[in-house]
């Protein structure tokens, strides 16, 4: 996968769901209502990559996706 799509009503990303995929450089969040990511769940994506957000939520997920395993070169923007 190089690029996947969250949907509006996903509130958990699961533990490890995204793990060692190192072509994965796009992750768009469209959820407004993500309470939970597991651990790992980032982790081994490509350094690169970019996390897409909703602009109310920036601040509340980058403290929810920090330390999910994603190198930290990895950037957490509003898309």
């Amino acid at each position: 996968m190089k690029k996947v799509t969250v949907g509006k009503s996903v509130k958990t990303i699961g533990k490890s769901a995204f793990e060692k995929d190192g072509k994965l450089k796009s992750i768009k969040i469209q959820s407004a209502v993500l309470k939970k990511a597991g651990k790992n769940a980032l982790k081994g994506i490509n350094k690169k990559a970019v996390i897409s957000v909703p602009k109310k939520q920036l601040n509340s997920y980058r403290k929810l996706l920090k330390r999910k395993g994603q190198a930290s070169s990895v950037k957490i923007k509003i898309g």
